[in-house]
């Protein structure tokens, strides 16, 4: 089976940031600073992202990311929720879904691989 060729989609990753700033508000931010628009929590008053959110209620700021996709690989690595939620899920699932041609359903992937934020 071939795999897609490495071509990412621009045009789809604007369109994909642009909606997470129209839920939260355009220029939104947190009053930690955190200003990515997947990190803030939308209808917060006032505005809130995740990590300031869960802090508030005495929750785990960080949140076990699964590197090579959970439906791959049961491995995970302790990462910042705010940097979970803004920056890798969505590398990951641009990498799964557009770079490699691999279905997150998929149960095994012959070579193992690791999607990171570029």
């Amino acid at each position: 089976m071939r795999r897609k060729s490495a071509t990412r989609d621009p045009g789809g990753a604007y369109r994909r940031k642009v909606a997470a700033a129209r839920r939260v508000g355009i220029g939104a931010r947190c009053a930690c600073g955190e200003d990515r628009p997947e990190a803030l929590i939308a209808g917060s008053k006032p505005m809130i992202c995740a990590a300031c959110e869960r802090a508030a209620k005495g929750r785990s700021t960080t949140d076990d990311h699964h590197s090579f996709g959970r439906a791959n690989n049961p491995a995970t690595i302790r990462v910042p929720v705010n940097d979970h939620r803004a920056d890798l899920s969505i590398a990951q699932a641009e990498c799964q879904n557009q770079l490699c041609g691999i279905r997150r359903e998929a149960r095994s992937w012959p070579v193992p691989h690791v999607c990171v934020a570029s």
